[in-house]
């Protein structure tokens, strides 16, 4: 609605305020967040706020033992509610989606290489606790890792 009546920022401003300065002294699991769960929103948001200074470490730093850990992070954020996880995720895929588009316009094919083996860093322990939480309750998908 408000980005009808005004534009895209003000409502942005509008729904940031909303989730994280409105709320003024409310415990977080009164508060309207990620998940209609009790507890586990405020582990969540935890894991998500230690994933954004990991992904801020990973990338600042360059190293791929970062975006290991990175990856771990991310599936303990997954194992504790899905909605943060995917925002990490998103996170990380634009940012590296622009190192990748940079180092091929300047066509540096090894930091190209460099920059994809950095998100199957990051991607490798993150998929590796997924398959283990969904093929330990359906039992359908085999181990591969």
């Amino acid at each position: 609605m408000l980005t009808v009546l005004f534009d895209l920022r003000m409502a942005l401003a509008c729904l940031l305020s909303y989730l994280f300065l409105a709320s003024g002294n409310i415990p977080g699991f009164d508060a309207a967040t990620y998940s209609p769960w009790l507890y586990p929103v405020c582990f969540a948001q935890f894991i998500f706020y230690l994933n954004i200074i990991l992904c801020y470490k990973a990338f600042s730093t360059q190293k791929y033992l970062w975006f290991v850990i990175l990856g771990c992070a991310a599936g303990i954020g997954f194992l504790a509610h899905t909605a943060p996880t995917v925002l990490i995720i998103l996170i990380m895929a634009s940012v590296q989606t622009g190192n990748i588009a940079k180092a091929l316009r300047s066509r540096d094919y090894q930091l190209f290489k460099k920059y994809i083996f950095q998100g199957l860093a990051a991607l490798y322990p993150l998929s590796l606790q997924v398959f283990r939480y969904y093929s330990s309750s359906s039992g359908s998908i085999i181990y591969i890792f």
